[in-house]
């Protein structure tokens, strides 16, 4: 049997991820359908084999892999066509007027005074984030594009989707930006919390925070930021308030994802919302506390609480998706942070780390 590698930046694995949960199949067995589904031509020439037999191959793109799953399973390749804010198809035949990036109207200047809310829905005490979420801004994105949309009342389920699938391609692209002069286009940007390229992998997150077309259940309903009734989309106090808050990408230059209010309110909103997730925070914090530890060995910690065995039941591939997810939003949120010794990443608690968690979980007790 021969061992297959493949190499892939964040943005490309959170893609992935989220289409593995579309289809209801695991991260293996969908790589597994999208590599056997692949045209040949899709081997490049710069593949290689090494002394043992085992073929290091070239990640296929994201769109190639998305096509190939959807053959192999049946269903159609159809691209989610992106939308503009008004919910109109965006024309990428002529891109001499675009601009390469539009965050105007995103501002929270822009967010009406007056906007009807809705109250919180229920607490689910098991309800997790998923491992394809690496970081949190998408939902601070999300929450603006539908605030500054509603000075009339609750949008439509076309105009949230568009407005909120807008503004994920615009900041995109913005960040993709500061990640090129960074030098962390492929790995570490802040980018890849947005999925990979083309409209497909917008329209997979916009299902993730929104919920499906047509249903309810995203993360935005989930965190108790939005709902979804019969007349439209709204925000409840939480969500306004949140996306209220200023942020470094939206609002100024700065180069960080949120800030230390934005930080810490978020904290809060999980503590209140997700017992679950916070119990999974608090876990591998603790273990990470006083040594740096590895992604293994997290792997293990986390198994102990939600593998095999447990009534949570994760596989083997679940664990190791919900920790990628789960360390990159607690970096994003200053609770944890990376250090390499050779090859090797470690994750280690930050000094405010503590501090931070027991601010949020007085601010909501």
């Amino acid at each position: 049997m021969a061992k297959v590698w493949i190499d892939v930046p964040d943005a490309v694995l959170a893609d992935w991820l989220r289409t593995s949960l579309d289809r209801g199949v695991t991260l293996e067995e969908m790589l597994a359908v999208a590599l056997t589904e692949l045209p040949p031509d899709s081997i490049r020439p710069d593949s290689k084999s090494d002394e043992q037999g085992e073929v290091h191959r070239p990640r296929p793109g994201p769109e190639e892999v998305a096509a190939a799953i959807d053959r192999g399973r049946g269903y159609p390749a159809d691209d989610l066509p992106e939308r503009g804010v008004d919910g109109s198809d965006v024309d990428h035949d002529d891109t001499s007027e675009q601009p390469s990036i539009v965050l105007s109207g995103l501002e929270r200047t822009r967010i009406p005074k007056r906007i009807e809310t809705v109250q919180v829905t229920e607490v689910d005490e098991e309800a997790m984030l998923p491992g394809s979420l690496l970081r949190s801004l998408p939902l601070k994105v999300a929450l603006r594009a539908i605030s500054t949309k509603m000075a009339t009342g609750p949008l439509d389920d076309s105009a949230a989707r568009g407005s909120v699938e807008h503004a994920l391609s615009a900041v995109w692209r913005h960040l993709g930006e500061i990640d090129e002069k960074r030098g962390l286009l492929h790995s570490g940007g802040m980018a890849a919390a947005f999925g990979a390229d083309g409209s497909r992998a917008r329209g997979r997150l916009v299902n993730q925070l929104l919920g499906a077309a047509g249903r309810s259940g995203g993360l935005l309903e989930v965190l108790g930021f939005h709902v979804r009734t019969g007349s439209g989309h709204y925000l409840t106090d939480a969500g306004l308030s949140f996306s209220k808050r200023r942020n470094p990408v939206l609002d100024g230059d700065s180069e960080t994802a949120l800030t230390e209010r934005e930080q810490l309110a978020l904290l809060g909103f999980i503590h209140a919302r997700l017992p679950a997730e916070w119990r999974s925070m608090q876990l591998v914090l603790e273990a990470v506390a006083t040594s740096a530890l590895t992604n293994t060995e997290l792997d293990m910690i986390l198994t102990e609480g939600w593998g095999p065995g447990t009534p949570a039941g994760w596989t083997t591939a679940t664990v190791r998706t919900r920790r990628v997810g789960l360390i990159g939003r607690l970096a994003e949120l200053g609770l944890v942070e990376r250090r390499w010794q050779g090859r090797q990443v470690l994750i280690i608690a930050t000094e405010a780390a503590g501090d931070r968690m027991g601010t949020a979980s007085r601010s909501t007790d």
